[in-house]
């Protein structure tokens, strides 16, 4: 079963870990590694090209795609 967290928890705890001394660039930076990581491993398992498309809806999740993005450039 896969635990969802509403994005107004997610923001608070964000928030919370931000104060304690995390930022969102580390956030954004490790989302985008494992979406990127994810991503790689997926097109390899089914023999796929490496052609990407990003398909962002509003939120703040833009930053992430598009990081993911970059990554798989490399």
């Amino acid at each position: 079963m896969t635990k969802v967290v509403l994005a107004s928890s997610m923001a608070k705890m964000e928030s919370l870990a931000c104060e304690k001394g995390c930022s969102e660039k580390d956030f954004m930076h490790k989302a985008a590694l494992s979406i990127a990581a994810y991503v790689e491993s997926f097109l390899t398992k089914k023999n796929l090209p490496r052609k990407v498309f990003l398909l962002v809806g509003k939120g703040n999740n833009g930053g992430d795609a598009l990081a993911s993005w970059l990554l798989l450039l490399v």
